[in-house]
């Protein structure tokens, strides 16, 4: 199964408006965005239409679905005003009966929240263990919720299948200890009084084929693993006839390697074990899986290994959330969809040319977390020539919050090393609402030259601007762009940079430090150690004073972007 597309027409959660469009060539994709973007609310929306698609109930929001099974396409759409419900196969309506659907949705959901499990996964697991109960037909649940607590059928039916499944004996070998030779002792606590109230069926059948063995040794306890699998199902099977046991089971314990109890797994051992065993075994090509953080509780240096699993398993259709700029930074980026908020709190997908445009411009070293906070961030943004720019303009900014100053102000920053990057961030990145941008370059000729391929000189034969005939601020393409602005009283104004906001007096200090004017080469280097103090906060509060004026020019900026102005 693909899933491939999900447009949302109406209200549900924060999600109208929502256009999510996944490309069929990745299997796994990954929701990533700040708290409150609505990660869980997709995974949520996707378990509702698939509930009713499924079990026949009614949509709850009108939307519309795309997926691929096989080697056809499957189109649903819904409106809640009118209820109407077109399906459309391969592009042609067709009737709901000719519709192919998953053979089962599995939600693994690591959070405390339980309406998920309340809304969508609760009646089905419900309605399936009555049946259970009641019947002998034994089927497969169509929707599965995994949480925490099922570790344990999880680990006994990896432990059953080690010998004709690697990936499940490569698991317990090397990533919790388990190893084929060590002794696996399992205890289970069954209540017979309730075998009268089930019906005959699969599930009773293993259950109580267990218990009269236990009667026949006499003990609930057993190192023999096929004990607890007398019909040598598959770990699926197996997995589903004990989850659907349900009252008959009072109580699971494996013990390994003599007197270690397995609950005494790290939760991230234990998150791991169940990631895997949905990938390779509850789920298949007809599944979709969605899962919230499954890297929680998982150690940094193992985060990783989520991603071979993933990757491990083609032709699957994986939608996943994470916050961890480790396990995002295994996907490729095609995979990774950021998210941001409206400013009416509705979700928005980040556009991905935005996306490729700051992956671009900071050479690629920004995790993807990184860049969702900068995309996502309605804080102005001041685009630099480079790094050190950043740290002088931070510091300074920094001193004068802590005297209560500028308070108002605060930045995302974007070093852009040259006039070339900024003019294509001008041209594809579009400032929300109220979110005001500026480039600011150095006043030497190098920026006079780069502010001409931004916003051309119209004088004749022009190759740089004048900064006298330039003004305060242009705008272009939405950001503003400008000179740094000079402090009132600079001698030698000419090649005005951003470092010249610091006087004179620290320069001399710094340039008395070096063992002789050798050792300076150029002005490199005086930024260089200058750039060092900043960052370990040795420079003086005196000396950040002259930023004043570079910060009265951002608000005269942000007034004049106020009053509908392009220059100044």
């Amino acid at each position: 199964m693909k899933f491939i597309s999900l447009k949302i027409k109406s209200e549900f959660r924060n999600l109208e408006g929502l256009k999510l469009s996944l490309s069929e060539k990745n299997d796994t994709y990954v929701l990533i965005g700040n708290n409150g973007t609505g990660k869980t609310n997709i995974l949520e929306a996707l378990s509702s239409v698939f509930y009713s698609l499924l079990f026949k109930e009614t949509f709850e929001f009108s939307f519309v679905l795309l997926y691929k099974l096989d080697d056809d396409y499957y189109r649903i759409s819904h409106d809640i005003a009118t209820g109407q419900i077109e399906y459309k196969k391969n592009n042609m309506v067709v009737n709901e009966s000719e519709m192919a659907s998953p053979n089962r949705v599995i939600c693994n959901y690591s959070g405390e929240d339980t309406r998920i499990w309340e809304n969508y996964y609760k009646k089905p697991y419900n309605t399936y263990i009555e049946g259970i109960k009641r019947n002998t037909v034994y089927d497969i649940l169509k929707m599965v919720y995994i949480d925490r607590t099922m570790w344990r059928y999880v680990l006994l039916s990896m432990i059953s299948a080690r010998k004709t499944n690697t990936a499940f004996d490569d698991f317990l070998t090397n990533k919790i200890g388990i190893k084929p030779e060590d002794p696996v002792t399992i205890e289970m606590l069954i209540d017979r009084d309730r075998f009268k109230t089930w019906g005959d069926n699969q599930v009773k059948l293993l259950v109580q084929t267990v218990a009269n063995r236990q009667e026949e040794i006499g003990s609930d306890q057993s190192t023999d693993i096929s004990f607890f699998n007398p019909f040598d199902d598959e770990p699926r099977d197996l997995f589903h006839k004990y989850m659907g046991a349900g009252d008959l089971i009072r109580n699971l314990t494996i013990t390994y390697n003599g007197s270690i109890e397995a609950g005494y797994l790290s939760e991230g051992e234990k998150k791991m074990m169940v990631v895997l065993f949905i990938l390779e075994s509850l789920s298949d090509e007809r599944t979709l899986v969605l899962m919230d953080e499954p890297d929680s509780h998982i150690h940094i240096s193992r985060k990783a290994e989520l991603n071979e699993m993933f990757n491990s398993m083609n032709h699957r259709s994986n939608l996943i959330t994470s916050h961890s700029p480790t396990l995002t930074a295994k996907f490729n980026p095609d995979c990774i969809i950021m998210l941001d908020r409206k400013s009416d709190g509705r979700v928005d997908i980040i556009d991905k040319k935005n996306v490729d445009l700051i992956n671009r411009l900071t050479d690629g070293i920004w995790t993807a977390q990184r860049q969702n906070i900068f995309l996502a961030s309605h804080d102005d943004v001041l685009l630099v020539e480079g790094s050190t720019d950043i740290t002088f303009i931070k510091a300074a900014l920094s001193h004068f919050h802590e005297q209560g100053k500028y308070t108002d102000l605060s930045f995302e920053y974007i070093p852009c090393g040259g006039a070339s990057h900024m003019k294509d961030f001008a041209s594809i990145f579009k400032p929300k609402e109220g979110q005001t941008v500026i480039g600011f370059l150095d006043g030497d000729r190098a920026g006079r030259g780069s502010m001409h391929k931004i916003i051309k000189n119209p004088a004749k034969g022009a190759t740089e601007w004048d900064l006298k005939k330039f003004g305060k601020a242009r705008k272009c393409s939405g950001v503003w762009f400008s000179f740094y602005p000079v402090w009132k009283g600079k001698k030698n104004a000419d090649n005005f940079n951003v470092e010249d906001y610091f006087t004179c007096t620290l320069f001399r200090k710094y340039i008395l430090s070096f063992s002789s004017l050798d050792t300076i080469k150029n002005k490199d280097g005086l930024k260089s150690i200058l750039e060092k103090e900043c960052e370990k906060g040795m420079i003086k509060p005196k000396f950040y004073e002259k930023f004043n004026t570079l910060f009265n020019h951002i608000q005269s900026i942000k007034d004049a972007e106020n009053q509908g102005l392009i220059e100044f």
